[in-house]
């Protein structure tokens, strides 16, 4: 998604009026759309979403996804393939979302999983960690 902004050159110090033109990509909307989809897709699994980066280049954009079971057990493989199959559908029934040549990662969050919320500190009680 591209936008064009025209600023007036009183807006930018001077004194007759240009027009600039600054090209962006509305990154942040795009990954909210992809996160919102990610959710869609990992709930009905049993999953949850813990973490969502998205990398790479704009021509092969790398989507980082982390996930955890909702009912509180380990992430096993067959999570992460269940995981990676329904998002990579839906995201191929999505192309304006996405170049057609991305990345997908579908893993578990790990031993340097962050806790970010109550829920995540109530889930390790009693367990050791590194503050």
């Amino acid at each position: 998604m591209l936008e064009t902004f025209r600023l007036e050159a009183a807006e930018c110090g001077g004194s007759s009026p240009r027009t600039f033109f600054v090209l962006y990509e509305a990154a942040g909307i795009v990954k909210q759309a992809l996160e919102v989809l990610i959710n869609e897709e990992l709930t009905p699994l049993g999953l949850e979403l813990v973490e969502f980066k998205v990398g790479g280049s704009k021509g092969r954009p790398v989507l980082d996804v982390r996930v955890d079971r909702l009912d509180l057990q380990k992430v096993q493989v067959g999570d992460c393939e269940r995981a990676s199959r329904a998002i990579e559908a839906r995201l191929d029934t999505q192309p304006d979302l996405l170049n057609s040549r991305y990345v997908l990662e579908v893993s578990s969050p790990g031993m340097e999983r962050p806790l970010r919320d109550e829920r995540d500190w109530r889930r390790f009680v009693g367990r050791r960690a590194s503050v």
